[in-house]
């Protein structure tokens, strides 16, 4: 079953409250700006910390993966029938990757496009698509207008809610 969620009701308050309700967005605003630049102080302090020893293990868990990567290639041919190997400490082995095209040399996506356009066209994609940033640019034009009436376009334009607050800088 679904929770629902409801959302309280809000009160009419008058200009006076707003200027409270303002103050107290700032205050808790400044607050939670002060607890994320303390987080942030300790967690840079934690990487800085570990940084070192983290690039130790990478660079030692790679040259490792590298040194069983190369056996394995050695014996490839201990993967013909079962593609992994089950050993202690895990399993190693080869997975065939998903079916992809690749150019042959000599060969640019652009000339290979060109050569089908006229050896086999049903390999070609046409995408036809809506030029939204010229309906936008010509939404003044009178003929543009009309058009975009015809087949059921309407430019709108989102307003959104801000609040900028003032930060006063404390010299001390």
């Amino acid at each position: 079953m679904a929770k629902r969620i409801t959302t309280p009701a809000i009160e009419e308050i008058s200009e006076q409250e707003l200027e409270t309700k303002l103050s107290e967005y700032a205050t808790k605003f400044n607050e939670l700006e002060t607890l994320e630049t303390t987080l942030n102080s300790k967690i840079t302090e934690l990487r800085d910390k570990y940084q070192h020893k983290i690039t130790e293990a990478k660079d030692s868990l790679d040259r490792t993966l590298k040194v069983i990567h190369f056996w394995a290639e050695k014996n490839k041919d201990r993967f013909e029938k079962k593609r992994s190997m089950d050993m202690h400490h895990g399993q190693i082995g080869f997975r065939t990757g998903t079916p992809k095209l690749k150019t042959g040399k000599g060969f640019t996506w652009a000339s290979i496009t060109v050569l089908l356009l006229d050896l086999a066209p049903q390999f070609i994609r046409v995408k036809n698509e809506c030029e939204k940033d010229l309906l936008l640019a010509k939404r003044e034009d009178e003929e543009t207008q009309t058009l975009m009436k015809k087949v059921g376009i309407e430019v709108v334009q989102d307003e959104s809610f801000f609040i900028n607050l003032k930060k006063e800088h404390i010299i001390s």
